[in-house]
């Protein structure tokens, strides 16, 4: 290959050398090369005269200055160049590889070569599919441009969480719990005579699998607790305790206002047929109620909120 020359861009090449035809040793020094005596291939096509008007110069030992210009070397490939001056001289021949300026600047400058991509894994890209590509990734399932995820994202593993217990369920487990020292046969699943009996068989068969019930029991007991976890005291007081109540008298936080507003609170009407019961804080009524003549209630109203 012969040297590289940068596509439409004009340039001095040194071609020779012209050598006497007879002892075809001796340099020719003083021949009159034109223009029209100077021909050109490009890329395989039909010789003609350069474009670039002025002749040869000599350089010495038989070397000539020429001159190509932009027109000379705008085609890209092989440029072939021909020089025969028959009455002196021995033909001259030069080969030369023109290139696209990117190309002849990044190995003979400091450009950087250019890479435009076409194809990802053997398909051709239209720039919209490039475009998908920069913006999205690439799906080598059907080698289209797909997505490239910019931010990270977290997806949960549902298989392993568990159900969050509802505040209501909380509430009720509370509720439902036994008290004054007595467990009941609800929510632990234990009635007194359970545990009398696992405690009569931990002290009389603690060897033949009296402490593994026990055991057992005390599982359940722990996983009854652990069900309980995010409970809220307004989720217990809020509890409905008589569903039977009106609907403003029926949670344990306004049983418990409508008990203290009777029993601790102003009364007002004794002696006639009304009598009212007022809340600690002697704001509102929280029990107004209809009475005969020997204190017995025939109608009441009541406001526990």
């Amino acid at each position: 290959m012969g040297l590289w020359l940068k596509q439409s861009t004009a340039v001095d090449v040194i071609v020779g050398p012209f050598v006497d035809k007879t002892d075809g040793n001796t340099a020719e020094t003083a021949l009159t090369v034109t223009q029209a005596e100077v021909r050109l291939s490009k890329n395989g096509g039909n010789m003609a005269q350069k474009n670039e008007a002025t002749s040869l110069v000599h350089d010495e030992l038989g070397y000539y200055d020429c001159n190509l210009d932009a027109t000379d070397t705008n085609t890209l490939g092989r440029l072939q160049l021909m020089i025969h001056e028959s009455a002196d001289a021995l033909p001259v021949y030069h080969e030369y590889m023109v290139v696209t300026a990117n190309v002849y600047d990044t190995l003979c400058s400091t450009d950087k070569i250019q890479s435009d991509l076409t194809q990802i894994g053997g398909v051709a890209q239209s720039a919209t599919d490039l475009k998908d590509f920069a913006d999205a990734g690439y799906d080598p399932a059907t080698n289209k441009v797909q997505g490239v995820v910019l931010v990270d994202t977290t997806t949960t593993n549902t298989d392993m969480v568990a159900a969050a217990p509802t505040a209501a369920a909380n509430a009720d487990a509370v509720w439902d719990e036994a008290v004054a020292g007595h467990v009941g046969a609800g929510t632990f699943g234990k009635t007194d005579a359970d545990i009398l009996a696992d405690t009569n068989m931990l002290q009389t068969d603690w060897v033949n699998g009296g402490r593994l019930d026990l055991i057992i029991d005390t599982l359940a007991l722990e996983a009854t607790v652990a069900a309980l976890n995010d409970i809220t005291a307004d989720n217990v007081w809020d509890e409905v305790m008589d569903t039977n109540a009106p609907a403003n008298a029926n949670s344990a936080r306004e049983l418990v206002n409508l008990i203290a507003g009777v029993l601790a609170g102003k009364s007002s009407g004794g002696g006639t047929a009304t009598i009212v019961f007022r809340d600690l804080g002697d704001t509102k009524n929280r029990q107004s109620a209809t009475v005969t003549a020997d204190g017995n209630r025939t109608a009441v109203t009541v406001d526990g909120t």
